[in-house]
């Protein structure tokens, strides 16, 4: 064209810009659009705006910006396509306020927007969950007389049904006629996918059956929804039908079906059906997704059926090698590494031969991208591998030169919270901002969840304004996950509060932060905010659950509200919601810990009943019970039916029945559960070296406990205070004081809560070993630890000075302690008195008697049995008499010796001639 001295004009450029930016050949097209400068042509409004939609495909919004503002300085007037071009791409970068503010711009300049750029900032807005606004906005285009188009009935619905608003979604799709409408089928797949996801599943099915009699047919889609709709709800027998009847009905499934249903296959550890459809997926060539491997791997480790798989597995081609995709070869590869290494991947050994196996992968002609990467960190992310997941990271930067994208981080940095290594996801996370790569929603919510574990609430807050600050709008799931923080670190206002601020910003709270609610409510004990959330349920149109009537049945049980629990578990049968294994292991938990195990032994036997089988937690439970009651031979008696019918015993299990037998000075069978959990391949934790080492101390075996505390040390577990307790107290009981403080010194108790307690065992050995100067230095030393003695430490003193016949300086110590804050309990007054008894301090006594009446305090049997010990010797009963006779009789309780009851016997004695040895005082008086 230029040869033949045939000038390209504007529309000739114009035309060349828009092609190169519809490639994403962006640079090109910058170079295009400077040539028509060079050549005496003047860019015209397509121009500019086809370069403008270039930028905004590349996300490149800034640029577009820019450029839009150079139009207006050129004197071009920008139209409707133009600002329609600049709002998506705002939209689609989140830049929400700023589309708002370039549509009341175009309004001022006198251009009218059209349909498109209605439906445009509706999208936005929708995914920005401002609800109320995209409402309004759309109450607006009606007012200007525009027709909805296909396309703006497509997002209302979608955004509604999106942002929890099903309802309203239902109400506006009233006025549609999909049949009429091309592509009509696309608003019965978004009403039929936010059924499923707000868990109206049979308004869903009823919908789903209704399409065909409005002269439509289900495509692809539609039954992709369904099936995952039915598999979430456990329903994955009935998606196995649908699956089946989709290919009768001339409907092909695709790879996105196929996992589908396999999953829902997977959590219902059915290897026969797994196979079955791997096997037709491998015939198809189709992927397994990194989903599916995720969850393929969690049921791997539960069942402990790799041999079946593999043999099955062994079977299938190798399928199409890609690098974007989970592929059943490397499926089968990791069933078998999986089997190689005793079904764990916990080993270091295990992780080199599947670095081995991925290096084959990459020298076999696979190259490895990003995505490849991120399933490889995902498959070590969810075996708790985080050290070889950070090295994979590592060799995917370092040595591949492999930049990861936003779905690497958001892996790694879970997989770092999981770890409870928060400090090194917040690094990761500020590395991935340093390096342009933009947290989504999915990455603030992960460490959202990470601080929430491990109970750093204020850093969650942070994360979620510092989310606020990103332009990112949190959704639902975001809300659920601080909320939930919240109740579990029993701060439920600021979660009720929450829940308020979410739905003022026009989120509809679901079922999951309801039930996370009500589960913080019924913990907490405020059952009359459960009646108002459970009012506020029923009003927005949402069912309790399984999971909810759970929640408030282990809350009433808990609270002793045992009528309330039973009338909620009729009401759930009456609704036709069968409870479920962990209804009733709440309710077994509950029984027994009130002490009715009998009833708790109904529930247990009712569950067989009813088809449900025990899990190791109902299990669990009723073991606890017996221990609790003492009854350690029904403990041992249910730990053998654990094993008989094929359920694992965990740490937690065998936990209960080794501190059952420690109760019951059982130590030998203590010790032998404790050898067959490590046998068994299970680690005891800290909680089992603790309980043990507790029971050899009351054993007096303290040989045997310094030998387990260093075995538990040499297994690189870290002492809980507890443990140290259990320590420092069994070696000072055993007389083992001189041990006692050495081991002491690695302890900093001023750090630990409750430090103060090792302070009171050690001045309680101290005081037993008769070491009293040792003890008041101790004792003198707690303030310079920044620490307070509390009520028990001053009780150890007053009863070591006492029993080393120091009675005035028990005294002394005693009105300091009033002085100091610290009130005397009737502990320290039976102590106290116990002294001046012994000293035959008459007026003493009867000075602190007269305080503990007045206090209404009572008088422990030890301290009566001194008195009359006392009284024999001083021959003063009348002044005592006179005394004590003016005091009040006091509270009479049947635990108690009451200062009424001390009177009484004085009297008693008095009129008998002083002795209780006549055979008409073989017994006390009934008071």
């Amino acid at each position: 064209m230029m040869d033949r001295k045939i000038p390209p004009d504007v529309i000739t450029f114009s035309v060349l810009i828009d092609a190169l930016c519809k490639e994403g050949k962006v640079e090109k097209a910058e170079e295009i659009f400077d040539m028509m400068s060079q050549n005496g042509v003047k860019p015209d409004i397509v121009s500019f705006s086809s370069l403008m939609d270039g930028y905004c495909l590349q996300g490149q919004v800034d640029k577009a910006c820019g450029l839009f503002d150079r139009i207006v300085s050129t004197g071009l007037k920008p139209n409707v396509l133009t600002y329609n071009v600049l709002i998506n791409g705002l939209c689609k970068c989140k830049k929400i306020d700023d589309a708002i503010g370039h549509f009341r711009r175009m309004k001022q300049h006198g251009l009218k927007p059209d349909v498109v750029a209605y439906t445009t900032l509706l999208w936005g807005l929708f995914k920005a969950a401002r609800v109320v606004a995209a409402q309004s906005l759309h109450n607006e285009m009606l007012g200007c007389g525009l027709a909805p188009s296909f396309a703006t009935y497509v997002v209302m619905l979608d955004g509604l049904c999106k942002n929890q608003h099903l309802d309203e979604a239902l109400k506006f799709s009233e006025s549609i006629d999909a049949s009429r409408l091309s592509g009509g089928i696309k608003i019965f797949n978004i009403l039929i996918d936010g059924m499923c996801r707000a868990g109206r599943l049979s308004e869903a099915m009823e919908l789903f059956g209704s399409i065909s009699g409005k002269g439509l047919l289900p495509n692809a889609i539609t039954y992709n929804i369904v099936i995952i709709g039915l598999v979430n709800n456990s329903l994955v027998n009935d998606a196995h039908e649908l699956f089946l009847n989709m290919e009768r009905n001339g409907c092909t499934p695709c790879a996105s079906h196929y996992n589908a249903i396999i999953q829902g296959f997977l959590r219902k550890d059915d290897t026969c059906k797994v196979i079955e459809y791997l096997s037709k997926m491998d015939k198809k060539g189709f992927q397994v997704d990194a989903s599916t491997l995720s969850v393929f791997l969690d049921s791997l480790q539960r069942s402990g059926q790799h041999h079946k798989y593999i043999e099955a597995l062994s079977q299938l081609s190798l399928g199409s090698k890609r690098a974007t995709d989970v592929s059943v070869e490397m499926l089968l590869e990791v069933l078998k590494h999986d089997k190689a290494f005793g079904g764990t991947c916990a080993k270091r050994g295990a992780f080199i031969e599947a670095h081995k196996l991925f290096e084959e992968m990459t020298s076999s002609g696979i190259s490895p991208d990003v995505v490849t990467y991120s399933c490889i960190i995902h498959s070590y992310s969810i075996s708790g591998c985080w050290k070889e997941a950070v090295d994979t990271f590592k060799e995917m930067v370092n040595s591949r030169g492999i930049a990861p994208d936003v779905v690497t981080f958001n892996t790694l940095v879970n997989s770092l919270c999981n770890q409870g290594r928060v400090e090194e996801a917040h690094n990761l996370f500020d590395l991935m901002t340093a390096k342009g790569v933009k947290p989504n929603t999915v990455t603030y919510g992960i460490l959202l969840r990470g601080y929430c574990l491990v109970g750093r609430i204020h850093d969650a807050v942070r994360v979620f304004d510092t989310m606020l600050a990103a332009g990112l709008p949190p959704g639902l799931h975001s809300y659920a996950i601080l909320i939930n923080g919240y109740c579990k670190n029993e701060r439920i206002d600021d979660a009720l509060n929450l829940l308020g601020e979410m739905k003022q910003q026009g989120l509809k709270p679901d079922i999951v932060c309801y039930s996370t609610l009500l589960d913080g409510l019924c913990k907490a004990s405020r059952f009359g905010d459960v009646e108002v959330l459970l009012d506020e349920m029923a009003k927005s149109g949402l069912s309790l659950n399984v999971t909810i009537y759970t929640s408030l049945i282990g809350g009433f049980c808990s609270a002793g509200k045992w009528e309330s629990a039973a009338h909620l578990l009729n009401e759930m049968m009456d609704r036709k919601i069968p409870p479920d294994v962990i209804t009733f292991s709440v309710l077994i938990d509950a029984l027994c810990k009130e002490g009715k195990v009998e009833k708790a032994e109904e529930i247990f036997d009712m569950m067989s009943q009813n088809g449900i089988k025990p899990d190791i937690v109902s299990f669990g439970s009723l073991m606890d019970g017996y221990c609790l009651r003492g009854q350690v031979d029904n403990a041992c008696g249910l730990f053998d039916r654990i094993v008989s019918t094929g359920v694992k015993p965990n740490v937690l299990t065998y936990n209960i029945l080794i501190n059952g037998l420690c109760k019951c000075k059982k130590i030998d069978d203590a010790i032998g559960h404790f050898r067959r959990m490590k046998q068994h391949g299970l680690k005891p934790d800290v909680v089992t070296y603790t309980t043990l080492l507790w029971g050899l101390f009351k054993a007096a075996r303290v040989v045997a406990a310094q030998s387990l505390h260093n075995e538990m040390l040499c297994c690189g577990l870290v002492p809980s205070f507890a443990t140290s307790v259990v320590m420092l107290d069994g070696l000072c009981k055993n007389q083992r004081l001189d041990e006692a403080l050495k081991f002491s010194e690695s302890i900093d108790a001023s750090r630990l809560s409750g430090g103060i307690k090792i302070f009171n065992i050690l001045i309680d050995g101290m005081c037993r070993a008769g070491r009293m100067s040792e003890a008041m230095e101790l004792f003198g030393s707690i303030s310079g630890k920044g620490l307070l003695p509390n009520a028990i430490t001053y009780n150890i003193i007053i009863k070591g000075l006492v029993s080393n016949s120091l009675v005035n300086d028990a005294h002394e110590l005693f009105l300091n302690m009033e002085g100091n804050g610290c009130a005397p309990s009737a502990s320290h007054y039976n102590a106290i008195i116990q002294g001046f008894l012994r000293k035959d301090d008459t007026c003493k006594v009867i000075e602190y008697l007269s305080k503990m009446d007045e206090k209404g305090f009572q008088i422990d049997a030890s301290t009566l049995s001194l008195f009359l010990d006392f009284l024999q010797r001083s021959g003063q009963r009348h002044k005592i008499i006179e005394t004590l006779s003016q005091l009040s009789l006091g509270t009479k309780k049947t635990t108690d010796v009451s200062i009424g009851m001390l009177l009484e016997v004085l009297k008693h004695r008095k009129a008998f001639g002083g002795t209780c040895g006549k055979s008409n005082m073989n017994s006390p008086p009934h008071i």
